[in-house]
């Protein structure tokens, strides 16, 4: 099982980001105590019910005294729950100082167990890491930082609402040396961007001691705080714009490319630095510095999630919190579920899988059906599908949850087999937009993975 943590805070909200943030304000000594009071309460609520029932989201209670967790099955001859990655992101992680990831870390000791090669990630921004908040975080187990650098260009970061600068991003990834694994984000898409400023990036973002790149696109999401001006001057991308959040102007001449265009040349200028691309947008050193977690996502399992607005599955229900921090505070073990039909999950399989290096599982009548299309080929395919891996482990959860689980895999499985159009999808192995790798259908082009993911699932 793996655990996502969000902690809402940050010093100052950036123009691009949609997430749910919070900016601490003056009160906000009391606030963050308050939101840990009310986060430990949910990720214990969270853990052992799992463990005893295997089915956290439709014991969500709406009630707010912590007091209500005696009232839990007894757990005392129950194992406790085992986590193979914990994600902390943000928001800003590291506006919480060590004394508050103890207290963290403390309720997720008391009620699971981390595995010996469990991977541990914690979001951070350059400019407000310590020595010490580095080696407290390190002592609790964290292993993996994730440093959102965004951009290496001062008018770029400018853009972006960002206020670090490059110095700080070397004197961060210098404090963060001591953790096993470091990653640092990107940012591409902006009216500043080029083909030479993308190649600078790049360029630069190799030369530091990191494993792991995530590049995004930007996006114009709503409710993102500059929104409306990303969007406007997506359609301006030339000339000069004036008072743009500063009172310095910002030359826009250099932008030259569509975000396709820009999508290519950092992957190309990535993987001939010796990073590979796993998943849409991110690259890696090696196999070891992957994000687990992510992977795990991808792969369509489950996962749980504490926090205010934080989106967690189990089983058919995709859960969240409170959206408002003040809601959550009061309520956090009080959750919204939707319910996912088992074609729902077998299609987000697919749109999923094909983003990356996972790909999908196609069943036996899928590959039945594949090989009368290329009888006549030389495209072999596997006459059987390999045996599944396990879903769950019993030394943790509750048979009739694995009998539940298992079932629902083999539904999943069998919606895929409905869903899934093996005539397109031999019409995209003979033009070579995917491959078959036993029984694995990938993409050779992540960035393709939606359009395909929906061409292979239209009859």
């Amino acid at each position: 099982m793996v655990l996502y943590i969000h902690i809402p805070f940050c010093e100052s909200k950036c123009g691009y980001c949609a997430f749910s943030s919070v900016v601490a304000g003056q009160d906000f000594a009391s606030q963050k105590k308050r939101y840990i009071d009310a986060l430990i309460c949910d990720i214990s609520h969270s853990l052992q019910t799992y463990r005893v029932s295997g089915d956290f989201a439709k014991n969500a209670s709406n009630d707010k005294n912590a007091e209500k967790l005696k009232n839990l099955t007894n757990t005392k001859n129950t194992p406790k729950l085992t986590l193979d990655s914990i994600y902390i992101g943000g928001g800003t992680p590291n506006t919480l100082d060590e004394r508050d990831y103890e207290r963290i870390f403390g309720a997720i000791f008391d009620n699971a167990t981390i595995t010996k090669d469990a991977q541990i990630t914690i979001e951070a921004n350059p400019n407000c890491l310590s020595k010490n908040w580095c080696e407290a975080l390190r002592s609790f187990g964290v292993n993996r930082i994730s440093m959102g650098v965004q951009s290496f260009e001062s008018d770029k970061l400018r853009f972006l609402g960002r206020s670090h600068t490059q110095k700080d991003i070397a004197k961060a990834l210098e404090l963060a040396s001591g953790f096993k694994y470091a990653s640092i984000d990107l940012i591409y898409g902006t009216p500043l961007d080029s083909s030479a400023v993308l190649k600078r990036e790049v360029a630069k973002a190799v030369s530091l001691p990191i494993s792991h790149i995530s590049a995004y696109c930007l996006m114009y999401e709503q409710g993102a705080k500059n929104a409306n001006k990303y969007a406007k001057l997506e359609s301006k991308m030339r000339g000069e714009v004036h008072n743009f959040d500063d009172s310095r102007d910002l030359d826009f001449s250099s932008a030259e490319i569509a975000s396709s265009d820009m999508s290519k040349i950092v992957c190309e200028e990535l993987e001939k630095s010796g990073f590979s691309q796993y998943e849409v947008s991110s690259f890696c050193k090696d196999s070891h510095s992957k994000s687990l977690h992510n992977l795990s996502y991808w792969r369509g399992e489950e996962y749980l999630a504490c926090g205010v607005s934080a989106v967690g599955r189990v089983g058919q229900c995709r859960y969240s919190g409170a959206k408002e921090l003040g809601r959550y505070i009061a309520y956090p073990l009080q959750k919204e579920c939707e319910d996912l039909s088992v074609e729902d999950l077998a299609f987000e399989r697919v749109f999923l899988g094909l983003r990356s290096e996972v790909g999908v599982a196609l069943g036996e009548q899928i590959l039945r059906d594949l090989s009368s299309h290329f009888s006549t080929c030389g495209i072999e395919v596997p006459k059987s599908t390999t045996k599944s891996s396990k879903i769950c482990d019993k030394d943790f959860i509750t048979k009739d949850c694995a009998k539940s689980l298992s079932d629902l895999e083999r539904n999943i499985t069998n919606a895929l087999n409905h869903l899934i159009n093996p005539a397109r999808v031999a019409i995209l192995l003979r033009e070579r937009k995917c491959t078959l790798r036993g029984n694995i259908l990938h993409t050779k082009d992540f960035f393709l993975a939606d359009e395909i993911a929906l061409y292979i699932t239209s009859h």
